[in-house]
């Protein structure tokens, strides 16, 4: 009536094996998976020598460049209507 939900044999039990460690061993497991500390001040370079001198530039006049003068186009037409009517204006119905 129920199926097999109510069967009088009991589910099998899982073990697992287990060990019994020292203090000692245990602390020395939990120490190793820790990542090791890290430094929270870092040395600083030394900073540059400043040095009073100024270095030698010569610096060259900037060239000129010559442009040529614009040429003068002719006028482009007027747009023209487009074939899709969408240029063109709607008719008069009552004409």
């Amino acid at each position: 009536m129920f199926g097999s939900i109510f069967t009088s044999e009991p589910d099998p039990v899982e073990m697992t094996e287990v060990s019994v460690i020292s203090a000692a061993e245990y602390d020395a497991l939990v120490a190793a998976q820790q990542p090791p500390a890290s430094a929270t001040e870092v040395a600083q370079p030394a900073p540059p020598e400043v040095s009073e001198q100024t270095p030698e530039v010569t610096a060259e006049p900037d060239t000129q460049i010559e442009q040529p003068e614009p040429v003068q186009t002719e006028t482009p037409p007027e747009d023209l209507p487009r074939g899709d009517g969408a240029g063109v204006a709607a008719a008069d119905p009552s004409g």
